[in-house]
Parts: structure tokens; sequence; C-alpha cells
């Protein structure tokens, strides 16, 4: 027989076996990492998720990420809603809408190779193109929504690729507002997939809003930041990021048990 305070615990921190100390942790990690995206307009969420897969069970891992991240990337709306550009949206949205249904039809793909997969992916990203500072095309817009929510269907993690196609092409405001609006709609999608196959997400709810509430007040705290980071500084620290997740991916689909 389970005590109240058992009960509690279960409650907020979800069924996965957390404690109470490794729940604050994660509440923490959770404000950090959002302030981090507010920032740099990346990085938070692929660094929430490899904390998170250190301490749930690997099964829940990215439908649990995936729910917390729609929720930090709403916030980010919000703040920035008015430097979005709402005319990526659809274009992306509809490769989006392909990806996610083709990752829910193949199933489980091996980690390693989606890890390597999505590092080379950043890392060609940062090759310089002749289109830089003029808007991402219809075709690219796709092609990033149709492979990114594909990918994310298994590892997760996909927001550093999506920025990709955003930086150096428009304004550093409009590169995290954009960026948020593109990933409130893929995990968006990637949650109702993830009901349809059979994912209880009613036991994590307490978990995820306790979660998002701390991504909310560290995305708060990372756009009064971002506001005093210089242009020059943002872009360097964007590609230093993309580099580091780059070769984390790497690193940990070749060496990690």
């Amino acid at each position: 027989m389970t005590s109240i305070s058992d009960q509690v615990l279960e409650f907020f921190c979800g069924p996965g076996g957390l404690g109470g100390l490794e729940c604050a942790g994660l509440m923490l990690v959770s404000f950090s990492t959002s302030g981090i995206t507010a920032m740099l307009g990346i990085g938070g969420g692929v660094l929430l998720l490899a904390v998170l897969a250190s301490v749930l069970p690997i099964q829940v891992v990215v439908p649990v990420h995936g729910a917390i991240q729609l929720g930090s990337n709403a916030t980010r709306v919000a703040v920035f809603r008015r430097n979005i550009d709402k005319s990526w949206l659809l274009t992306f949205g509809i490769g989006a809408a392909f990806g996610i249904y083709l990752g829910a039809l193949v199933g489980p793909l091996p980690e390693p190779m989606l890890k390597v997969t999505l590092a080379f992916c950043l890392l060609l990203s940062l090759w310089p193109s002749p289109s830089a500072g003029r808007p991402p095309s219809g075709r690219l817009l796709f092609l990033t929504g149709w492979g990114t929510s594909f990918l994310t269907m298994f590892a997760g993690g996909t927001g550093p690729l999506v920025a990709a196609i955003l930086i150096g092409r428009s304004g550093r405001q409009t590169v995290i507002g954009t960026h948020a609006a593109l990933m409130s709609l893929q995990h968006s999608m990637k949650i109702a997939a993830f009901s349809f196959l059979g994912f209880q997400f009613d036991s994590w709810v307490p978990f995820i809003t306790v979660m998002i509430a701390c991504g909310y007040l560290g995305a708060a705290v990372g756009m009064r930041l971002s506001l005093r980071l210089p242009e020059t500084l943002f872009r360097s620290a964007f590609r230093t990021v993309i580099v580091l997740l780059a070769a984390r991916l790497i690193w940990t689909a070749l060496f990690a048990a």
C-alpha cells in the first residue's frame, strides 16, 4: 500500500519512477534549456531530450519530450508573435504532415543510424549557401518539414535542423519566432500521431504541465537576455551550438552503450 506522499509524487512526476530530487532537477533543466533556446533560437530542446533520455524509460522519452517542447515553443510563439513569418507555415506544415505519417507507418529504425544522419545534416547546413539572406524556397521548406518530421518520430531533437534553414535569411527575432512556430506545428502533429498509435499521455499531463510552466519562466528570462545579445555573437553562438550538437550525436551513436 503506497503512502499519500508517494501518490502525490507519482502524480506530479509521472509513472516513470522518478524521485523527488530527479523531478525537481528536471524542472530546473526545463527552465534552463528553455532560456537557452529563447536566447539562441536552438539548442535547449536537444539538451532537454538528452537529460530526459538519461532518467526516463526510453519508450516514453520522445512523446513526452514532444509534449513539453510543444508547450515551450508555444510560449516563444506568444513572446515573439510579431516577428513570425507566417508565409512559411503552410508549406512546411504540408511537408511535416507527410513526414509524420511516414514515420508512423515505418516504425522503429536503428537509433545510431538516425543520429549520424541527423548530425551529417546539421553540419551540412553550415555550408555557405548562395541563397543566404533570402527567404527559403518552397521546396526547401517542404523537404525540411518532411525530413525533420520523419526523423522526430524516432530520435526527436530536430529543432536545430529546422533552425538551420532560417539562420542568415532574416533577423534574429524573426529566426526565433518563426522557428518556434514551425516547431509548434511539428510537435502538434507528432503528439497527435503518438496518441493515435496508443501512447497514454493522460498519466503524464501533470509532469508535462509543470515542465512547461518552468520552461515559460526560462523563456521569459532568455528573451530579455536575447535582446542584449549582439547579432554577430548570436550567429557565432548558433553555429557553435550546431557543431557541438552534431558532435554529441555522432559520439553517442558510435560509443554509447
